[in-house]
Formats: structure tokens, C-alpha cells, sequence
């Protein structure tokens, strides 16, 4: 979904790794839902999908939301004004190296094979050379990784 949301002009915020706290809304929002849809989980899928449903209705048009003055999402919803930007490869600039990924999520350097990512399979990453033997790694807009050269094979260090 991240891949599509690039190609939708929506850049993905990061958090630390082992940061939660970093993403608290997110989180309290995932803790909400998981108790009032799964504990007891339904006996069917469609038991599930109707609590889901409900929930969403629920979070959505009844229950009052602090940040909204004790007011319901669907009560201040507003329609956005701009169109729906249709999803594209991501273009890089100049100074970039563009490589397409394989089937495989791969891309070669320097004649070695070097796994990406399979979600990234037949997309275009940008490479840009920030050292002799270092390179950024770019999605798009998103630093993914950096690729090393040493001894003369390469090697990804995510970003994570």
C-alpha cells in the first residue's frame, strides 16, 4: 500500500523503531478497535465484518472525539477541494541513477544482483552517490537504504 500511496503523491512518516509513543493517536486508535472488535473474537467471517462495521460507523458518526469538541468525524467532514492526483512511477531528478527492479525485487550493481524489496517489483528506484562507495536509495521521495560498496560488492543497509 506504501507503493501506492508514493505514486499518489503521499510520503509515509516514519517513526523510531521501538518508539510507539512517537505515533500515541495511532496506536490508542489500533488499542480502541482491537477491544471492541476481537475480544471475543467472532465465530464467522461475517460475524467480524459486521463488528467491524459497527465500529466504524460508531467511531465515525456517534462517538464524540476530543480533538473535534466531543464532536463526531462525520460532523465536521469536508469533502476535499483538490482532485484525486491518478497514481504514476515516481520521476527522479538529475544527478539520480535509475534502476528498474526485477520480478524478483532485485536490481544489479556493478554486475551483482542486489535484493530490494519484492514490493518494489519492475518499480524505478533512485540512486544518488553521496560518497565514493556509498549510494542513498530513494523510492521516489522516500530514502529507503543505502547501498555500500565493499571490496567491490554491493550491499543494502535499510532504512528501517
Amino acid at each position: 500500500m506504501s507503493v501506492w500511496w508514493i505514486q499518489a503523491g503521499i510520503v509515509p512518516e516514519r517513526i523510531e523503531p521501538g518508539k510507539p509513543q512517537q505515533n500515541g493517536r495511532h496506536e490508542r486508535f489500533h488499542r480502541t478497535l482491537k477491544e471492541r472488535t476481537t475480544k471475543p473474537p467472532a465465530q464467522t467471517l461475517a460475524e467480524q465484518q459486521r463488528a467491524f462495521d459497527y465500529f466504524r460507523r460508531d467511531y465515525n458518526e456517534a462517538r464524540p472525539h476530543e480533538a473535534l469538541g466531543q464532536k463526531p468525524p462525520a460532523s465536521v467532514y469536508e469533502p476535499s477541494w483538490r482532485a484525486f492526483r491518478p497514481v504514476r512511477e515516481p520521476e527522479y531528478p538529475e544527478g539520480f541513477q535509475v534502476r528498474r527492479t526485477n520480478k524478483d525485487g532485485a536490481i544489479s550493481i556493478a554486475g551483482t544482483a542486489l535484493y530490494v524489496t519484492l514490493l518494489l517489483k519492475g518499480q524505478p528506484v533512485g540512486l544518488r552517490q553521496v560518497d565514493d562507495d556509498e549510494w542513498e536509495m530513494h523510492y521516489g521521495p522516500l530514502l529507503i537504504g543505502h547501498v555500500l560498496m565493499r571490496k567491490g560488492k554491493p550491499r543494502i543497509e535499510p532504512i528501517l
